[in-house]
């Protein structure tokens, strides 16, 4: 899924070929701090779970059909963003994630490293 939006009580997702939005709500999970103490622990999350990640460099010559990069810090090796963003087909398959400090009448920006 793609994340469209995220508060404090729900995210917001939608599958990568559809425009259809879907909310989950947080959860709340209540279990004993031992068993059969008269202490509880309370717990409340998203049911999510991360479904695959992959690293720049090890996704290096493979095609992929979708790609979200996480670009709230700068790349830090030449040739890593480049990696990244070519393992699509499509530039409408690329989800960026970026500060929004680094953009500047609508252009996202981000450091390109070089060798020196």
């Amino acid at each position: 899924v793609i994340v469209t939006a995220i508060s404090p009580r729900l995210i917001t997702v939608r599958m990568p070929a559809s425009a259809e939005l879907f909310g989950i709500p947080r959860i709340q999970f209540k279990f004993p701090f031992v068993e059969g103490s008269p202490l509880q622990i309370n717990r409340r999350q998203f049911p999510l779970m991360l479904a695959y990640a992959m690293s720049g460099h090890k996704s290096q010559g493979q095609t992929i059909e979708y790609v979200g990069l996480d670009l709230r810090t700068d790349c830090f090796t030449h040739g890593q963003l480049y990696v990244m963003l070519s393992r699509v087909r499509t530039p409408e398959n690329i989800l960026v994630l970026i500060d929004p400090e680094k953009v500047f009448d609508n252009v996202a920006y981000v450091k390109n490293i070089v060798y020196e």
